[in-house]
């Protein structure tokens, strides 16, 4: 009980650690005069990914290349499967012709380059910088995004000196909630024989995605759903071609289960999912019917979890 009280207090400590980062570094860089627009798309675009960020570099700093994989597949099949089907049952989500076009066929090539890659059974430093080349190919997207975007002027009243110090004091949370954490799931891990990616697949990824969850539900509710279906698919796209990358250039990962190669085309599925049903009857619309379909892939990946 002890250590699912400290994980679970690590977990909540490090999604606020996070908010608060992204809140105050997005101010600073308003300050420093960097566009908004150019902030929305990057840092607070990527800030939900930030949480993933820390536990897959300290877990493979540790060499806990089970944590990381678990990471990030659990996570990206949370963003997919449950937070977008959850979403659409609440309310049909409109997907923006960019994303159809753009984002999804994007992420799909990142899932299926990196089945290739781990056919060795190993995502080894330079499968890393393989997958580096796609984040650069989805940076370029979004600079061009920003050119053709106009950018508000926003002045922040606080004072700099406050905005460095929640910084810095974000980045100590970040860290040190991560170490809890980590060390918190390896000991539940040990005492109840249940393997370290099952885990972190589970227990990580639902909770570092519960603020997607809630942010997209209510977007949903508010008939802002293109706005949902744009922060997963980029949250998705920088856990696979960036987080999961440097895990791999940090310290090689070893596939050691076929489950895994299971649960990146369950990710493929779902993702195809979500294309197709821009096609059906009602065009450019993921209705409570193929949200129904996300919610059971993320039971199937469920199940094949604990069987």
């Amino acid at each position: 009980m002890i250590e699912f009280i400290i994980l679970t207090i690590s977990l909540l400590v490090l999604v606020k650690s996070a908010d608060i980062l992204v809140e105050n570094a997005s101010k600073l860089a308003i300050k420093l005069g960097i566009p908004k627009n150019i902030i929305g798309l990057t840092l607070v675009a990527f800030g939900t990914s930030f949480p993933e960020f820390v536990v897959n570099i300290l877990s493979s700093l540790k060499g806990e290349n089970q944590i990381a994989l678990g990471n990030i597949i659990g996570s990206d099949l949370a963003n997919l499967s449950l937070v977008l089907g959850l979403a659409a049952i609440a309310y049909p989500l409109k997907i923006q012709r960019e994303a159809i076009w753009r984002e999804i066929p994007l992420a799909t090539v990142i899932i299926l380059a990196t089945l290739f890659l781990i056919m060795d059974n190993t995502l080894s430093f330079w499968d890393g910088l393989v997958l580096y080349l796609f984040f650069v190919l989805f940076l370029t997207y979004i600079l061009e995004k920003i050119s053709t975007e106009r950018s508000e002027k926003e002045i922040i009243k606080e004072k700099l000196s406050k905005i460095i110090l929640l910084i810095i004091l974000s980045l100590l949370g970040l860290y040190f909630s991560g170490e809890f954490l980590i060390d918190s799931l390896i000991a539940i891990s040990t005492k109840m024989g249940i393997s370290l990616y099952a885990l972190s697949s589970i227990l990580i990824a639902v909770g570092t995605s519960l603020p997607e969850l809630v942010v997209n539900l209510m977007a949903s509710v508010r008939k802002e759903s293109d706005i949902a279906v744009g922060n997963v698919l980029g949250s998705n796209i920088f856990n696979t071609a960036f987080i999961l990358a440097t895990s791999a250039v940090i310290n090689p990962i070893q596939i050691f289960s076929e489950k895994v190669i299971l649960h990146f085309a369950l990710i493929l599925i779902a993702t195809a999912i979500l294309f197709i049903g821009n096609f059906t009857l009602r065009k450019r619309i993921i209705d409570r019917e193929e949200g129904l379909l996300l919610l059971l892939v993320y039971i199937v990946y469920l199940f094949s979890l604990i069987k």
